[in-house]
């Protein structure tokens, strides 16, 4: 008898923690951003900060969303890796 296919998660426990990932991503995105623009503008006024913030903000959101799939996939269990650490 083949052994049960891994439950996947749900997509609400994928938003869930899609929407606590969202600051992180956020951060991350927007402080990449601001050094990239002013090193390509060192003139740059605040429009274009505005819009590069804007820009960040826009990707972090897909970007949690796909972070959190990715921290939620689940995969096969394999206990031929896991065996030689045994100890005992």
């Amino acid at each position: 008898m083949p052994p049960p296919s891994p439950e996947l998660p749900t997509p609400r426990l994928r938003l869930h923690l899609a929407i606590l990932l969202f600051p992180l991503t956020a951060g991350v995105l927007t402080g990449a951003a601001m050094p990239l623009l002013l090193t390509l503008d060192p003139q740059a006024d605040w429009e274009s900060l505005l819009l590069g913030t804007l820009a960040a903000l826009a990707l972090a959101a897909p970007a949690a969303h796909w972070l959190a799939a990715r921290l939620l996939r689940r995969r096969g269990h394999r206990p031929d890796r896991i065996e030689p650490f045994r100890q005992g």
